[in-house]
């Protein structure tokens, strides 16, 4: 083979390999109002995020959740929406968003962080029921699907009034009889027999005290 016949047959062999190895053809380049769309929907997952930890620090430290907290992701996405629109013309306006965003953060906080309605009585702020005979309160909160309240023990057990467990049986539709000692930490509660005894025992209230012949009330959370 001439080195002409060479030369020309090593030329064909790069430009084959070129073409056979080359880089992929680039993308075609966002448009403006691609860029635009962009721009939103990661100012809308970024409030998303934003909020969650507002309700995230809230839940953490069993408060409610900090306006201020809300009001800096607020302004923040306003910021941002402002600055998506500088870039190309799209839809979806900052209020419009804002809304659908929103709508998440509440859907989310129903499912995980609310408090299921009061299905027993409401007194003094709280959901009480009345637990089966012998039962204690873990058990009674359990069977309504919620836990149990301290206020059973603050409000109407030994760290309330007698007053306040009055209130509780009367809502019940019962009366009160007296505060006595010895019960056992059953708190607000009515002993079994003809008529029945309803008492607020003074003994430190706890969920799990149980007593034979004996309804306890429990307030659930």
């Amino acid at each position: 083979m001439s080195k002409r016949s060479s030369m020309w047959t090593r030329a064909a062999a790069a430009i084959l390999t070129a073409s056979l190895c080359g880089a992929a053809p680039r993308a075609l380049a966002a448009t403006d109002t691609e860029k635009c769309q962009a721009a939103k929907v990661k100012a809308a997952g970024k409030k998303v995020f934003d909020k969650a930890k507002c309700h995230q620090k809230a839940l953490l430290n069993s408060l409610p959740v900090d306006p201020l907290c809300i009001q800096k992701v607020e302004e923040k996405f306003t910021r941002a929406i402002a600055k998506a629109d500088t870039l190309g013309a799209c839809n979806g306006t900052a209020s419009g968003i804002e809304a659908t965003v929103d709508s998440c953060i509440a859907d989310l906080v129903d499912d995980v962080a609310s408090t299921p309605p009061c299905t027993g009585t409401q007194v003094g702020g709280f959901c009480w029921y009345q637990g089966a005979l012998g039962a204690d309160c873990n058990a009674t909160c359990a069977a309504a699907g919620r836990v149990y309240d301290p206020a059973t023990a603050s409000y109407a057990g030994s760290g309330g009034i007698g007053a306040n467990c009055a209130a509780v049986f009367a809502a019940f539709g019962w009366g009160f009889d007296s505060s006595i000692s010895g019960g056992g930490g059953v708190g607000c509660a009515s002993l079994l027999g003809f008529p029945p005894y309803n008492f607020r025992d003074t003994d430190p209230t706890t969920a799990s005290a149980a007593t034979p012949n004996v309804f306890r009330f429990c307030a659930c959370q």
